[in-house]
């Protein structure tokens, strides 16, 4: 005769470690603490360190925000329309970059160049570096050519470092000597 036992009750409660906390009101189930705005991190508790490679943050009332924001502005120039970006080039500033170059290429009569100046800006990541292989094959579909002007040692080194250099002119200023 087999040894069966009954089979255990299942409980509609949602799984969680005993050793977590309840999750405070205003989180979705899975999540532990409630949501954070990008870009902005709590008030550091020991000396308002909050990440460990910038160390200044800015303080705007109970929030850190990390970097100053980023900014892109179109200018209308006898070569054609030029992008001046400036501040940190990341998933926060992406969108900004991506807004300006459709306005710069929605411009008529649509000019053979385009230029994106690169020399307030001073970082950048893989989203930034998406974010103008995008606009080069946006700026491509509509028979324009996309450049980049005066990169920022840092900004240039990424660029080279990932061979967008090599995909997307950049301008660089002449060195005198």
């Amino acid at each position: 005769m087999p040894n069966t036992l009954p089979a255990p009750a299942r409980s509609t409660a949602p799984l969680r470690p005993r050793h977590a906390a309840p999750a405070p009101s205003g989180t979705r189930v899975g999540e532990r603490h409630p949501p954070i705005p990008h870009g902005s991190f709590p008030v550091a508790p020991y000396g308002g360190r909050v990440h460990p490679t910038r160390p200044t943050p800015y303080i705007e009332g109970k929030r850190v925000t990390i970097g100053p924001p980023f900014t892109a502005t179109v200018r209308d120039t006898p070569i054609g329309p030029v992008v001046e970006a400036a501040g940190e080039l990341d998933l926060a500033g992406a969108p900004i970059l991506h807004t300006a170059i459709h306005r710069a290429l929605a411009s008529r009569p649509a000019s053979p160049k385009l230029v994106i100046d690169l020399a307030a800006v001073t970082f950048c990541d893989s989203t930034g570096i998406d974010a103008l292989l995008l606009a080069r094959t946006e700026a491509g579909r509509q028979g324009v050519t996309l450049h980049l002007a005066h990169p920022t040692h840092a900004v240039a080194r990424v660029l080279e470092i990932t061979g967008t250099d090599r995909m997307i002119p950049v301008d660089r200023p002449h060195r005198a000597g």
